[in-house]
């Protein structure tokens, strides 16, 4: 057992006194907290001061406070020595029911094991509150990544709120599935997931690079952040620019968020990739298309050079000149894959004032398209 001072009151006394007290030793996923802070909550005055007739149970209260780890069990992924940690009032859980499954142990059909007065899974003692110096808790499961991952395209797909998110689907809370994209955003998981599904694309011989098409796409951001500016085609609202550029057969290869300007040439480069995906074919394929197709809104000297620097010929409508180049009938793939990425309703309005998270969105959907194909693709289907 582990020693620690605490307060304490014993019987039918409602006098908090200082008393040496016994944590358990930690078992494999539990952490020791050393307890910085503990607030005063009126369940806990009610507590200490209704306990007429409540025998020698002694009772220590606290159920609310933050502090740092000290120590962790050899089974503990989410916290290390020095974490500031900061726990609730429930402490453990079936972990097994429909509720714990869902990310709402408060619901827990077993009740859950509570902070201070109740009773341990394990051990069956009773639990001793935060008024203490120490404080020994089981780390939280981790919520599977799958059902995450299904949690966000949820959110992908649809569009609702994070905080909207259908607890009975068991994907956990929103909040979880939010943490755990910004996790995954910042290990650069997407583009690598992009770049893979590209990859086996081109072994299955379903892009093609003899061209490549380039297109802009302005959407409304209601809250704000980075990557933002007034639309010229929105009566100056707030909003950001979508680039992308596809093969000759709508897949994207590579798309960019910007912020609205005037002119669309302005923040887009419509240079192609310097080399397609190299992976996924033997030998020496083709690493750039022969040109790449775009629309007057990138019309601009300096991006005709960058392209030929490339060695790719740009074919780029003139401003001022009357439609019917015919470039229309071979950019449609690209105006068909932003058809494709609007049908993710996450992407039709930005909500997220964080320009990583909403570009994870945008990347997930390009690598969405891509799957998509692949599975349809003559080699999948065998």
């Amino acid at each position: 057992m582990r020693n620690t001072i605490g307060w304490q009151v014993e019987g039918s006394s409602s006098i908090l006194r200082r008393t040496p007290l016994q944590r358990r030793d930690l078992r494999p996923d539990d952490i020791a907290v050393r307890v910085d802070y503990c607030g005063v909550c009126h369940t806990d005055v009610h507590a200490v001061s209704a306990r007429s007739g409540e025998g020698d149970r002694p009772l220590v209260p606290g159920h609310e406070f933050t502090g740092v780890v000290t120590e962790a069990g050899p089974a503990v992924t989410r916290f290390t020595v020095g974490d500031p940690v900061a726990v609730g009032n429930i402490v453990d859980s079936c972990d097994e029911c429909a509720m714990c499954r869902a990310g709402q142990e408060n619901f827990c059909h077993a009740f859950p094991t509570l902070a201070y007065d109740g009773i341990d899974r394990h051990d069956g003692l009773r639990t001793l509150g935060g008024y203490s110096r120490e404080y020994v808790v089981r780390d939280r499961k981790r919520h599977p990544d799958r059902l995450v991952l299904q949690g966000v395209l949820f959110v992908l797909c649809t569009g609702i709120a994070w905080e909207h998110l259908p607890q009975e689907l068991g994907f956990g809370s929103g909040i979880t599935c939010w943490r755990r994209l910004a996790e995954w955003t910042e290990a650069g998981v997407w583009p690598q997931l992009h770049g893979v599904l590209l990859a086996e694309l081109r072994s299955a011989n379903a892009l093609v690079f003899s061209r490549a098409a380039v297109d802009g796409s302005h959407i409304r951001a209601l809250k704000g952040g980075a990557k933002t500016g007034r639309s010229p085609v929105d009566r100056g609202r707030t909003g950001s620019e979508h680039h992308l550029i596809t093969d000759a057969t709508r897949h994207p290869a590579r798309r960019h968020p910007d912020w609205g300007q005037p002119q669309r040439c302005h923040p887009a480069n419509p240079a192609p990739p310097s080399r397609a995906p190299g992976r996924g074919k033997r030998g020496r394929p083709r690493r750039r298309p022969n040109v790449v197709l775009a629309d007057r809104g990138y019309d601009h000297d300096k991006y005709r050079r960058l392209v030929w620097a490339l060695g790719v010929k740009p074919l780029i409508a003139r401003r001022g000149t009357e439609h019917g180049s015919g470039l229309g009938t071979q950019r449609r793939v690209v105006e068909r894959a932003f058809a494709h990425l609007h049908w993710f309703r996450r992407l039709r309005i930005r909500w997220e004032i964080r320009d990583d998270i909403h570009e994870a969105f945008l990347t997930l959907g390009c690598a969405l398209i891509c799957w998509r194909r692949l599975m349809r693709s003559p080699r999948s289907a065998g």
